[in-house]
């Protein structure tokens, strides 16, 4: 489903297997002024339709989405869909990851259970760049 917003609001999509943690997610980014949530994607095949429907600037994307590393995926995203951002979100050691993830074309990689604001923070800096 796509979320209509204006030019000036950041179009984040939320992808991550656990349907709790998405709507949640989602539910962060809508109370924050000048973020919307756009899709919320649960199931890996559903991924590449649902970022082309959607057109988000940002893609917060679960690294074991659907139980596979989504890592081989960003290349093919960001091929795909040249203007969308991609943060990799992980419940795992970030050090390993982060230099495979931002090698592939992610733009940041933050660990879940953080500091909301922090992801906050870190969706806004990308949508800028």
């Amino acid at each position: 489903m796509t979320v209509p917003v204006d030019s000036q609001t950041v179009r984040v999509a939320i992808a991550d297997d656990s349907d709790d943690l998405c709507m949640m997610l989602a539910e962060l980014v809508n109370a924050s002024p000048g973020l919307r949530c756009v899709a919320q994607i649960t199931a890996q095949d559903q991924l590449l339709g649902a970022i082309a429907a959607s057109q988000p600037d940002v893609l917060v994307l679960d690294l074991l989405f659907g139980g596979v590393s989504s890592l081989p995926m960003v290349p093919q995203l960001r091929a795909a869909h040249a203007r969308t951002r991609i943060v990799i979100h992980s419940g795992y050691d970030i050090d390993p990851l982060a230099h495979s993830a931002l090698d592939g074309g992610a733009v940041a990689v933050i660990p879940k259970g953080g500091d909301p604001d922090e992801l906050i923070a870190t969706i806004r800096r990308v949508a800028l760049t």
